[in-house]
């Protein structure tokens, strides 16, 4: 089955990719130069190392807007969409190896990662919200670099073979955009202490970085569309055209040529 870009939702698609990716980044890179300040020495190595690093993260958005904005109406697949996939599953890889890594080490630490109950017993118990939700976004945190890294695979192998099977992708991007929501409310609650000391930017950072996320994975669910196999409408003007003129010369009758007519209108 052939596919092509949805047209009338690619415009808003890529702006808002652009947005979220061009957010996120600038937040990143302020938070690290306002923890960086912050510091008696200032390494400035460090720093952009640590700003390299927020690029590469966040660049798997900024290719995808650069594709949907410039070339996605010219080639559906386009190598800039298999990088952009490239970089998701690379940065997700990154992700679940420094942000959930250290939480999940043992099979007990895993455990209380991907079935949460004793997080869920905790709050039914203590009622504290605040710790519940500083804990259950790990688990957020690890279904979602997860379900990314095999989405980004798949969809590696999927632009290469035509979009197969693209029904899966599309249901995986259903799963991450609720993952991600979930995901960023949970942050957004748990550092909601943060403007109480006056610095509101990693709620803006947390806010940027869900919309370039759900924007990628949105591309998926309502960018692309079932190419329209209809044959070309015929040039009516041209064979009717063509019609009168053997009229003319005396190759059909008049009779065949209005049959010729009503067959060419009835087809356009």
């Amino acid at each position: 089955m052939n596919y092509s870009v949805n047209r009338k939702n690619l415009l808003w698609l890529g702006i808002v990719t652009a947005i979220g990716a061009a957010g996120s980044l600038f937040s990143n890179i302020f938070i690290f130069a306002e923890d960086y300040l912050r510091h008696p020495v200032f390494h400035s190595l460090v720093f952009l190392t640590d700003i390299a690093f927020s690029v590469f993260l966040y660049s798997p958005f900024i290719f995808l807007a650069v594709y949907i904005l410039f070339v996605a109406r010219k080639k559906l697949d386009h190598g800039l969409l298999s990088v952009s996939c490239i970089l998701l599953l690379i940065s997700s890889l990154c992700v679940l190896v420094v942000s959930c890594a250290p939480f999940i080490w043992g099979s007990e630490g895993l455990l209380k990662v991907i079935v949460p109950l004793e997080t869920i017993e905790d709050l039914a118990i203590s009622g504290n919200v605040y710790a519940f939700w500083s804990e259950i976004r790990i688990t957020f945190c690890f279904y979602e670099s997860l379900f990314s890294i095999i989405f980004s695979a798949y969809a590696i192998v999927s632009v290469r073979k035509n979009f197969k099977k693209i029904i899966f992708l599309r249901v995986l991007s259903i799963v991450l955009i609720v993952l991600n929501i979930l995901f960023t409310l949970s942050t957004l609650l748990f550092d909601i202490d943060e403007l109480n000391y006056g610095n509101p930017v990693y709620l803006i950072n947390a806010f940027f970085d869900s919309v370039a996320t759900v924007s990628f994975f949105l591309f998926w669910l309502i960018g692309i569309k079932k190419a329209d196999n209809t044959p070309e409408q015929t040039d009516t003007k041209t064979e009717l055209k063509k019609a009168k003129y053997l009229l003319e010369i005396g190759l059909i009758s008049q009779e065949e040529f209005e049959r010729k007519k009503e067959k060419i209108l009835e087809q356009n």
